[in-house]
């Protein structure tokens, strides 16, 4: 297109130069007739060359783009939270999403060992639950602790207003049963209110998971829940 539009306008050039220089070469009067037709015929040929230039000039290329060559500002966001596969004892997923409840990266050392006891990192366990390798429940132990929720084992206290009137789930989140808690999130932000309001009344958040919060003779065990 660059090289056409020149191409032109050299012509135009040189058309008016020979113009100029017959008129110079001519009087007004007598010569004016031929001038007249000497332009006329030059503009002829001038926009015939450019329209036969333009012609031959390759047409403007469109990108088109296939599925696979799309642009990858133009792809669709892939989704930031890929599901997580639970196995027993494997709690490697656990502090991206601590981090999205609202833990702080220093606390997230003791939420992993709290979780790995508690529930072995698996998420779906109540109270007793025993699970294979994969976390699927296999049976009950028999104990009497069956309202103890999820990854962290969050006792009926906190969220059953039966058992408690001012518990603390119950009342800020409106979780007041124990199916909701067994949603990983859900539980780690309900872990989360919980260490708030005992590291606000207590001085210790941890308390809700201390085996020996009401006696300081013991030492909290660190072992996996089998």
């Amino acid at each position: 297109m660059k090289q056409a539009v020149a191409y032109r306008l050299t012509c135009l050039a040189t058309t008016h130069l020979l113009v100029v220089a017959l008129y110079t070469c001519t009087t007004e009067r007598t010569n004016m007739r031929l001038l007249t037709a000497i332009l006329a015929t030059l503009t002829v040929i001038t926009t015939s060359l450019g329209i036969a230039y333009a012609a031959q000039a390759p047409a403007p290329v469109t990108a088109v783009y296939s599925a696979s060559e799309t642009p990858a500002d133009r792809l669709d966001p892939i989704p930031a939270d890929a599901p997580i596969v639970f196995h027993h004892g494997d709690c490697s997923w656990l502090p991206a999403l601590a981090l999205k409840a609202g833990w702080q990266p220093e606390q997230i050392p003791n939420l992993l060992k709290i979780s790995a006891r508690e529930s072995g990192c698996c998420p779906n366990r109540r109270g007793g639950d025993e699970v294979d390798k994969d976390c699927n429940i296999t049976g009950q132990d028999g104990s009497s602790h069956s309202s103890d929720t999820g990854l962290l084992q969050i006792n009926g206290q906190n969220y059953d207003p039966k058992r408690n009137p001012t518990a603390p789930i119950c009342l800020k989140m409106k979780i007041c049963t124990q199916g909701p808690l067994f949603e990983t999130l859900t539980n780690l932000k309900a872990g989360k209110l919980l260490f708030d309001y005992w590291e606000k009344a207590a001085g210790n958040g941890w308390i809700p998971w201390d085996p020996c919060n009401r006696t300081s003779t013991c030492k909290a065990s660190t072992k996996v829940q089998p």
